[in-house]
């Protein structure tokens, strides 16, 4: 029981050192104390990274917390992330596309369609899976667009989102 305790404890003091660390005037810590906020899942964190999300400089570490916050889901702060839909860089655009889709449910097509679109597979990747994750039949019609991707593994994942949509289908009937 104690060592529980210990535990939880000291979970809870990294997550308080990670939140302190997102005022950190190196970028690079910036954006990695964001991302692991988002893989540990510390909903408390929300408030810090959507104040951060708006007032960052940094391109790559608006692109880190912005999908920080889409892991964390709280749709309360899809507000603070829709001005990002406009950043003067792509790639916040196109993370703030993703996350509001996982957030909200909200599909900003023209943000993702061009997401789709970007000759950087990773772009097309991480599109893909905020479509597959949403999965609605809207989603899922600007994911088959990926169905004649160059790439292989984007191909296959657009394939079998179409393939178990039309599974649920042909069960519903």
């Amino acid at each position: 029981m104690r060592q529980g305790v210990v535990r939880v404890a000291a979970a809870d003091a990294a997550r308080d050192a990670l939140r302190g660390t997102l005022e950190s005037p190196n970028p690079g810590v910036r954006k990695s104390a964001a991302e692991a906020l988002g893989d540990l899942g510390d909903a408390a964190a929300v408030p810090d990274l959507a104040a951060l999300a708006g007032r960052e400089p940094e391109s790559s570490v608006r692109v880190g917390v912005i999908m920080a916050l889409g892991i964390l889901g709280d749709p309360r702060v899809a507000p603070d992330l829709e001005p990002l839909l406009k950043d003067r860089d792509e790639y916040p655009r196109l993370a703030a596309g993703c996350a509001l889709v996982l957030m909200t449910g909200h599909i900003d097509t023209g943000v993702l369609t061009k997401g789709l679109r970007s000759r950087t597979p990773w772009e097309r990747f991480a599109v893909a899976m905020a479509l597959v994750d949403l999965g609605t039949p809207e989603a899922l019609d600007l994911l088959a667009g990926l169905l004649n991707d160059r790439v292989p593994a984007l191909r296959r994942l657009a394939a079998g989102a179409v393939v178990r949509r039309m599974e649920r289908q042909a069960a519903a009937e």
